[in-house]
């Protein structure tokens, strides 16, 4: 969560040089990576993580790997 309490964090925090990731709610956009976005921060999208994650998944379980068109459906779940 983004705030200035002891369990957040500061969005002032967020600079242009800095890549940002939020591995909590994928794959949609979060305020983190929203308010990253905003400030110029590289984003590792939540959709290529959620993605990456599914393939490893499937693959374990499968033995082969997800198909290319599975993962190109894969589309981002808003925020509340």
């Amino acid at each position: 969560m983004l705030g200035q309490g002891r369990t957040t964090l500061n969005p002032s925090y967020l600079q242009a040089n800095m890549t940002v990731l939020d591995v909590c709610e994928s794959p949609g956009e979060t305020e983190l990576i929203h308010e990253a976005r905003n400030r110029g921060c590289r984003i590792i999208e939540p959709t290529a993580l959620f993605a990456d994650r599914m393939s490893t998944v499937f693959k374990a379980l499968t033995g082969t790997p997800l198909p290319r068109e599975v993962i190109q459906n894969i589309s981002p779940i808003e925020a509340p």
